[in-house]
């Protein structure tokens, strides 16, 4: 698998981001915070697998934060797999989404089927791809530093050595359940053959018990004679007893027919006196109502006609209240309000005048006081006498115009009260003259009429209390029929009736039998039955247990063969232990042919826990942890070609996040030769190694770069 492009639309950090890869060696370098981790050992990761719990926050935490509320974050991945073309587009957000596209292939758009597809594609499982294929931040030395038992653990993974150990698992659970049962079986065919006997033997005397009940039943047309019989002397009991009551009955019932055939008589005497009292007696109620309204209306006119009159008195009251007709005002005022604008004006004058003597000088033209000594002793004799002239003009105006508005009032009041007196004259002579109506007239009609009311009343109470008789006649008389009927219909069926309290006794007493030997031949049939079914099981418990027998040292012997092929082969100390062992050495000569094209001054040699021993030219033997750390580094890059080789070498890709983490100067610079010789054995072989790091010392190492910036 080689990976050609990878495109991300707000993810992490990057906004928009787009790469082309090739083969061979390749770089990504940036500061820390420029997200060169999270776009190749998460979002690449990521969009590979739908796995996103290498971010911390998850699959929301990859979402760029300054992204918009509408828009989409997504992560689309180009790769090639054996001359064939893939795309793989994973939307996080705006729309989240899932595509898969292959050349010539229908297009994939659910997560498990393109997990399917890739692993279906690849040949490999997902644990290879997250240990061996996206290396994180420092595991490249983890299967260093782990212990034996999980390096073992791994390393049979690897060698698909884990189905033996299941298998191993699951043979001593089988066996476990197999080889009691093939112990267990017990020879018990004499106790159950006598059992068998016993049971033939109850059997026998059941059979015989059930002859002797079947003697004892009766036939079935005398069962159905003896059961007629029984049911015919119960009903003849009971309608002896029921007659008398029934007769008693329509008694009682034909005598109430009669009470209310007379009571019905009685009201309907009644009811016509009263039809005849009332003939005649509507017309005049319509008449009395007629004479009433009439006499209402005579009643109201008068009334109307009153109170006109009233008012009539009361207008003429207020006219009489106005008095005379004030006296016209024909004097002109013009005269006066011309002389009181003339003075009004003289008198602005002088007091300018008086002005100018408190301060000395004219405002209009400047002259000073002392020149207007003759004016202003004019103005203060004259102002007194232009002041008293003026206010008795405006009083003479004010009561001139008072008079005049007075005369206007008494007018208008007048004629107004003419007009109502000729309004309300008209009314009355409008109301049509009545004559006396009294009192005594209205109470005497009104109580003829209640008179009338209530003896209609009554004649209805009576009309309903008749009808109600008549209902309750025609239901006593029905009553009686019925009654008389069911109780005729009764005697003719105690006549039909011919069977006497002796053969009522013989036939329960026979049929008591019956019933008691009925109950012996079903119990006696159940009882064969179950004899019948235990003697059937017993004998195939005997059978059974012979075929057991038989097989006992079949199932043995198998029990036995299990556990050689669970001892001698599925344990971990045989099959899988050879397996583990040829690929070890197979795995420590690649490494070793590895590590001299990398110019290594040391060899290895594999141990069974998986562990390794570093084996220097001048002698010096080591464990491999105790290596510098460049030496770790040129281990760890030999070990994981390997394993690529051996167990996934139809995935030539690794990457690897900051392999040179934590390594002083002279550790980096021959972890930089050793990267050198790895591009040269990528592009050996058309791998693609992709590292990603912040050390400028390998830049001169790799066949491609990316750089990225810390984002603002």
């Amino acid at each position: 698998m080689r990976l050609d492009e990878l495109e991300l639309v707000n993810i992490c950090q990057h906004e928009s981001l787009r790469w082309e890869f090739d083969r061979g060696l390749i770089g990504i370098f940036g500061p820390n915070g420029s997200g060169k981790s999270n776009s190749m050992n998460v979002a690449c990761y990521g969009g590979l697998t739908n796995d996103y719990s290498r971010h911390q926050n998850g699959k929301p935490g990859m979402i760029r934060q300054q992204a918009g509320p509408d828009e989409q974050s997504q992560i689309r991945l180009k790769f090639s797999h054996d001359e064939h073309d893939f795309e793989i587009v994973r939307g996080l957000a705006h729309p989240v989404k899932h595509l898969m596209k292959r050349e010539g292939q229908k297009d994939l758009t659910k997560a498990n089927e393109i997990a399917a597809e890739l692993e279906d594609v690849l040949g490999i499982k997902r644990r290879l791809i997250d240990d061996y294929v996206f290396v994180g931040q420092w595991e490249l030395f983890a299967f260093l530093s782990a212990n034996p038992s999980d390096r073992a653990k791994s390393f049979a993974h690897l060698c698909n050595t884990t189905h033996a150990e299941l298998c191993w698992d699951l043979l001593g659970k089988q066996i476990a359940i197999d080889l009691p049962m093939a112990e267990a079986v017990v020879d018990n065919r004499d106790d159950l053959r006598q059992q068998v006997g016993e049971y033939k033997g109850r059997l026998r005397a059941n059979k015989a018990s059930l002859v002797e009940a079947r003697k004892n039943l009766l036939k079935k047309t005398m069962v159905t004679a003896h059961e007629k019989t029984v049911r015919d002397y119960a009903v003849l009991t009971a309608l002896e007893e029921e007659l008398p009551g029934l007769e008693e009955s329509e008694a009682m019932k034909l005598e109430a027919a009669k009470q209310t055939r007379k009571r019905f008589k009685e009201v309907e005497e009644s009811h016509a006196e009263l039809e005849s009292a009332m003939e005649g007696k509507p017309v005049r109620r319509d008449e009395i109502i007629a004479e009433l309204a009439d006499l209402e209306s005579k009643a109201a006119r008068t009334k109307q006609k009153r109170e006109q009159k009233e008012i009539l008195q009361g207008l003429r009251e207020k006219l009489d209240a106005l008095g005379d007709e004030p006296d016209e005002v024909d004097e002109d005022l013009t005269p006066m309000t011309d002389r009181i604008r003339k003075i009004a004006g003289e008198q602005a004058g002088y007091l300018k005048l008086l002005e100018v003597e408190k301060t000395n000088v004219c405002p209009t033209c400047g002259t000073s006081g002392a020149d207007l000594v003759s004016k202003i002793t004019d103005a203060k004799h004259y102002l007194p006498k232009l002041r008293e002239e003026l206010e008795e003009l405006e009083e003479k105006c004010c009561n001139i115009t008072n008079a005049a508005h007075a005369r206007r009032s008494w007018l208008s009041k007048n004629e107004s009260f003419d007009q109502q007196i000729v309004t309300v004259q008209k009314v009355i002579a409008g109301i049509k003259n009545t004559g006396k109506v009294t009192k005594t007239q209205v109470t005497e009609l009104a109580a003829e009429r209640h008179a009338i009311e209530v003896e209609k009343e009554v004649l209805f109470d009576s009309d309903t209390a008749l009808n109600a008789l008549s209902n309750d006649f025609t239901v006593a008389k029905t009553r009686h029929v019925a009654a008389k009927e069911s109780h005729e219909a009764k005697k003719q069926q105690l006549a039909g009736l011919n069977v006497t309290e002796q053969q009522n006794n013989i036939a329960i007493t026979e049929l008591a039998a019956h019933r008691t030997a009925n109950n012996a031949v079903a119990g006696a049939k159940s009882a064969i039955a179950e004899l019948e079914s235990f003697i059937e099981r017993k004998k195939e418990e005997i059978e059974r247990t012979a075929r057991l027998i038989a097989k006992r040292g079949k199932l043995k012997a198998w029990c036995d063969d299990l556990q050689d092929v669970r001892d001698e082969v599925l344990h971990r100390d045989k099959l899988p232990q050879i397996v583990h062992g040829n690929y070890l050495l197979d795995m420590e000569e690649e490494i070793n042919e590895t590590l001299t094209m990398f110019d290594s001054p040391f060899s290895v040699g594999a141990t069974e826990n998986v562990g390794f021993t570093a084996h220097f030219q001048n002698g010096t033997v080591m464990p491999a942890p105790g290596l510098s750390g460049g030496q770790k580094v040129m281990l760890a890059m030999a070990y994981r070609l390997t394993i690529n080789s051996l167990f996934a070498s139809q995935v030539g890709m690794m990457v690897l996040d900051e392999p040179t983490d934590g390594l002083d100067a002279d550790n980096r610079r021959l972890a930089a030769e050793v990267f050198q010789r790895l591009g040269e054995v990528a592009r050996a072989r058309g791998h693609q190694v992709i590292v990603i790091t912040h050390d400028e010392a390998l830049e001169r190492v790799f066949d491609q770069k990316f750089v990225l910036q810390r984002p603002i």
